[in-house]
């Protein structure tokens, strides 16, 4: 048996055990890469980066995909920087879509709720809520790839028992 180096050893008088204790837990974002998929939404909301600039997240979790880098029982987000020109429209988008409203319907009372974390569960009312996404991989004008996402609407009769693509049909 190897003997082990007294650094690798970690102690609790170790100062970084304070850090981590005092720390506000948070995940490691894995983006959407081409594919399809059936998510069930875990939160919708307004942020913004350790450099301040604001963005609004869609977290997920992966129902069904035909990625085998987001497996079933990954996670998977959408962050949508909100200082872009692009952005309200795709806000605006993502929201009819997910709830399957006309764009008319989309409000300010619509978004504000959307946005809003419940107090007792800190997650946005779309929680739960089931969707699917179409990701692609587009080149942008400065010859950059980017990839987009289209969401549809999970029909309200099956947001209960959708768990696969087969359950969709």
């Amino acid at each position: 048996m190897a003997k082990q180096n007294n650094q690798d050893m970690f102690d609790d008088s170790d100062p970084f055990l304070d850090e981590i204790l005092k720390a506000k837990p948070t995940r490691q974002s894995q983006y959407f890469q081409p594919g399809h998929y059936l998510v069930q939404i875990l939160n919708f909301k307004r942020a913004e980066t350790r450099k301040r600039r604001p963005f609004i997240a869609l977290e997920t979790v992966v129902l069904d995909s035909d990625v085998e880098a987001l497996p079933t029982g990954s996670e998977a987000s959408w962050l949508q920087m909100t200082d872009m020109d692009t952005s309200a429209g795709n806000i605006k988008n993502f929201l009819t879509r997910a709830l399957n409203i006309p764009s008319e319907s989309v409000t300010k009372e619509v978004v504000v709720r959307a946005l809003a974390q419940n107090a007792e569960t800190g997650r946005s009312f779309l929680a739960g809520l089931k969707l699917e996404i179409h990701a692609k991989n587009i080149t942008t004008k400065d010859g950059n790839p980017f990839t987009t996402l289209s969401f549809i609407a999970v029909p309200a009769d099956k947001q209960a028992t959708a768990q696969r693509f087969s359950d969709l049909k």
